[in-house]
């Protein structure tokens, strides 16, 4: 693991926390599971040739602190525009079916490589995604008593914008 086992008491990185009245695990967004992940994407960004590190600290800036403006680098500076995350319509299927859940549709008006992250942000069942950080992650419908709705965030990260967007999974009950 990159950063180790950083579960805390109340929940960890994943989005689960542990209600403290009953004991069970709860789907919730997590700040630091958002914190964590988008940390990493960013990381992730910079390390491929995203946005320097000081300007996330120094925007417009040298790493020491002065202004050297575009004139003197002999570069025109660009202003970055975020992607736009589309994470694919709402709709319903049935237990035991095979869900894909397709991003392919989010765009960078830049060109920016983009990194994905896929998490499940609300739903009383918890669904085991495969692909999250890919723009398409997949995962089996669990089966239920009753029609059940997941909700899924697809987050896009171009190293120094974010966006996102959910889609909603209905699980249909099997008919009596």
């Amino acid at each position: 693991m990159l950063f180790g086992d950083n579960r805390r008491q109340a929940g960890d990185i994943s989005g689960q926390s542990k209600n403290r009245g009953t004991g069970r695990r709860t789907l919730g967004e997590s700040r630091l599971g958002l914190r964590a992940a988008l940390g990493m994407a960013l990381c992730a960004g910079l390390a491929v040739g995203g946005c320097p590190a000081d300007a996330l600290t120094n925007p417009g800036g040298d790493a020491d602190g002065s202004q050297s403006g575009s004139e003197t680098a002999g570069v025109q500076a660009s202003k970055n525009r975020a992607p736009v995350a589309a994470a694919g319509a709402d709709r319903t299927v049935a237990a035991g079916e095979l869900v894909i859940l397709n991003g392919t549709g989010t765009k960078d008006e830049d060109g920016d490589a983009l990194i994905f992250i896929w998490q499940q942000i609300e739903g009383d069942e918890k669904a085991d995604l495969v692909g999250v950080y890919s723009s398409i992650a997949r995962f089996v419908a669990p089966e239920v008593s009753v029609d059940t709705e997941l909700t899924f965030r697809l987050i896009a990260v171009d190293g120094a914008a974010v966006s996102t967007d959910d889609v909603i999974i209905t699980i249909a009950a099997p008919a009596e």
